[in-house]
């Protein structure tokens, strides 16, 4: 199901057509994976994303997949979880995005002044461990804003 949420264009995300995506991507494209999570009752909600910038300035797709599972309370546990969807959708991608710009967004903040803070070095540390780059809030516009963005749909 394609769908245009403000303004932006989205599908649910099948392996194939987002390997083949990428694969079909210009050399100038960029390629981010992040993902985000919210607790609505007895459920915690994830949202991952995979963004083709096309030319890494014409616009892109969004592809999203979306997992219910029972609510997630620990926060340490939730935004780690993030991270380890994050980690493994990248290595669904990685064989095929070549020299193009990829980099994993994670939804932490390294000021100590917010909760998200409590994951940030260690889930710095997996991402670069498992040799992706990777960016914090303010710049990890992919799990803020459009993972966000589907975890709210």
């Amino acid at each position: 199901m394609n769908k245009s949420i403000e303004g932006h264009y989205i599908q649910k995300l099948d392996w194939d057509e987002v390997r083949e995506a990428v694969k079909n991507s210009s050399k100038t494209s960029s390629i981010y994976v992040g993902c985000d999570s919210k607790n609505k009752k007895a459920h915690t909600i994830f949202a991952l994303v995979v963004v083709i910038h096309l030319d890494s300035s014409k616009g892109g797709k969004i592809y999203y997949e979306s997992l219910r599972v029972p609510r997630i309370k620990a926060l340490r546990q939730r935004l780690m979880k993030e991270v380890e969807m994050a980690v493994t959708a990248s290595f669904e991608i990685c064989d095929v995005i070549g020299d193009k710009k990829f980099e994993v967004h994670l939804d932490v903040n390294g000021d100590p002044k917010h909760q998200s803070n409590i994951v940030c070095k260690e889930a710095i540390g997996y991402v670069e461990s498992q040799g992706f780059n990777c960016q914090i809030k303010p710049f990890a516009f992919c799990s803020s804003y459009a993972a966000d963005m589907v975890v709210r749909m």
